[in-house]
């Protein structure tokens, strides 16, 4: 995801993230995984207190050909709701589209097994 910076896992199921909001102010939070079933669904939710509220579920389905449909669900609530969205257009941050152009780029790279030259890079795990 070319917006994000930093991931870092704090166990149980909880990560801290740190992605680049609109004018490169930096926002993060904690996030919390809500369900998990291998090759079937992952979902997660930010932790109250996160400078930008979401929540998110991805369904994997397997196809008669072999290959997987991947169904996914985001959504968010920028700081100021409608207003930050607003502030954040201003400034040329498209929330939507980045999001569209990075599961554009994690399809391609699911399919190609390519990493993206902009991915971030891994931060070991602390705890």
């Amino acid at each position: 995801m070319s917006h994000v910076r930093e991931v870092r896992d704090l166990g149980d199921g909880r990560s801290h993230w740190v992605v680049d909001g609109p004018a490169g102010i930096r926002l993060g939070g904690n996030a919390v995984i809500t369900q998990y079933i291998p090759d079937e669904v992952f979902a997660w939710k930010s932790e109250p207190g996160a400078t930008v509220q979401h929540a998110g579920i991805i369904r994997f389905e397997p196809m008669r050909d072999g290959g997987t449909r991947v169904h996914v669900r985001l959504s968010y609530n920028p700081p100021a709701g409608a207003v930050g969205h607003s502030i954040a257009w201003l400034f040329g941050a498209d929330p939507k589209q980045q999001m569209d152009d990075d599961l554009l780029r994690m399809k391609t790279f699911v399919e190609t097994g390519v990493l993206p030259h902009d991915a971030a890079a891994v931060v070991q795990q602390t705890h």
